[in-house]
């Protein structure tokens, strides 16, 4: 049942209690104020909550944001350094076809050169 729907059950039931004479007016009247005035308390209540964990909820996007921004720089960063490691190895290995034909002692001495960078 809806909130409207039980204030007006509530006011009917009040009204056939006044009736009865099992509850005067004004107790009608306080048990009325009181139940609109608890359910508006709680209302407010669950509208700060509600505020509060969309503002968490906000953070919590932000910071996965963030990781897959990270995953993607460091992906991309890995990414670089090997595509610029085969291109110094490609222009390496040119550079020793050029220079001697690409014999076996100037092999080990370009390895051992990249090694020591």
């Amino acid at each position: 049942m809806a909130h409207k729907e039980r204030l007006a059950e509530l006011r009917k039931l009040l009204k056939e209690a006044q009736e009865l004479e099992i509850a005067s007016p004004d107790l009608a009247q306080q048990i009325l104020i009181q139940t609109l005035n608890g359910a508006e308390e709680m209302r407010q209540k669950a509208g700060k909550e509600m505020q509060r964990l969309q503002h968490q909820m906000g953070e919590v996007e932000g910071k996965m944001k963030a990781a897959d921004l990270l995953s993607d720089l460091v992906v991309n960063i890995v990414g670089a350094y090997n595509t610029q490691e085969r291109k110094r190895r490609q222009e390496d290995k040119e550079l020793r076809s050029i220079e001697g034909g690409g014999e076996g002692g100037e092999d080990d001495e370009g390895q051992s050169s990249a090694a020591e960078e």
